[in-house]
């Protein structure tokens, strides 16, 4: 739309149509970013799903490292 206005201006050879390309994209860029603001709120909204900690992963790191050793000496899973 906005280089179609731009063509027109130039076509016409009114610059004043210009401003009117000009309007129409930044309503359209204003537009553009309630509508991402709007999503991220949705989403935002929404529970998220349970994250591991660095150290809860480094202790289940260790936990499967000892369980992996465990069975290389033919011993029960711990």
């Amino acid at each position: 739309a906005v280089a179609a206005v731009a063509l027109l201006a130039m076509a016409k050879g009114q610059p004043v149509y210009l401003d009117v390309a000009l309007v129409i994209a930044l309503v359209a860029f204003v537009g553009s970013v309630a509508y991402a603001r709007y999503a991220e709120a949705g989403r935002a909204s929404r529970p998220r799903p349970e994250t591991v900690s660095s150290r809860d992963r480094g202790q289940n790191q260790a936990q499967d490292q000892a369980r992996i050793e465990a069975r290389e000496e033919g011993g029960a899973d711990a």
